[in-house]
């Protein structure tokens, strides 16, 4: 898998490289527009409140920053692939589908997402991550369970629809759920430029050129 700041994330297999006889001829096998991504977020989210999709400027908030790809990371235990964005949005993609699974906005707009590292101490999936500011966020990624798609589903438009919508707001229904553990966010006083998490400690570089250290515990 590649991102880029054409706003795509690409899926590659690598031995197609090997038996394609044409240069012309892509390696990769699926495409993902991010921006695309976003913009049916945006949809999904106006469905859902029984808003109207007519008029022009209903989704504008999503395509006001580049969704430029800054980083790329597997979560093992919930297999998704996470998506780093350019407006601080971390996007959980099916990496064997590469259909959309969850998003959260885990740094500020003008902060990208640029890093992420495994939180190996937690019985659950935990996930560090930071970008283009001063702030490490934690992020627990669950699978949604039946009960919450119960939950949900009392919530779903009572308007009738297209099956085109239809079609939107099934796709784009959370697949996992994303939530910032908050007790365990730290504010770093510099940006950070890089981080690396080994037996509890997260070691920080910063562009202060010093090197930080933090003992860490799993938040209840």
């Amino acid at each position: 898998f590649s991102g880029s700041f054409d706003c795509s994330v690409l899926k590659w297999d690598l031995r197609l490289a090997k038996k394609s006889t044409t240069k012309s001829k892509p390696a990769y096998v699926k495409q993902v527009n991010m921006s695309e991504v976003m913009l049916n977020v945006a949809k999904y989210s106006q469905l859902r409140a029984n808003r109207s999709l007519s008029e022009e400027n209903d989704c504008l908030i999503s395509t006001m920053t580049p969704c430029f790809v800054h980083s790329l990371h597997f979560t093992p235990r919930s297999n998704r692939l996470l998506c780093g964005l350019e407006n601080g949005v971390c996007v959980a993609l099916d990496p064997a589908t590469c259909d959309y699974a969850g998003h959260e906005q885990l740094q500020k707009l003008n902060c990208a997402l640029n890093q992420f590292a495994p939180f190996n101490d937690d019985d659950n999936e935990l996930t560090i991550a930071s970008g283009n500011g001063a702030s490490i966020e934690f992020v627990r990624i669950n699978d949604v369970t039946s009960s919450d798609e119960t939950s949900d589903s009392s919530k779903k438009p009572t308007r009738t629809m297209s099956k085109q919508n239809e079609a939107l707001l099934k796709a784009f229904t959370p697949k996992i759920g994303m939530q910032k553990v908050d007790d365990m966010q730290i504010d770093h006083k510099y940006k950070v430029n890089s981080f690396k998490y080994s037996n509890g400690r997260l070691f920080v570089g910063d562009t202060s050129n010093n090197l930080t250290i933090y003992k860490l515990r799993a938040a209840n």
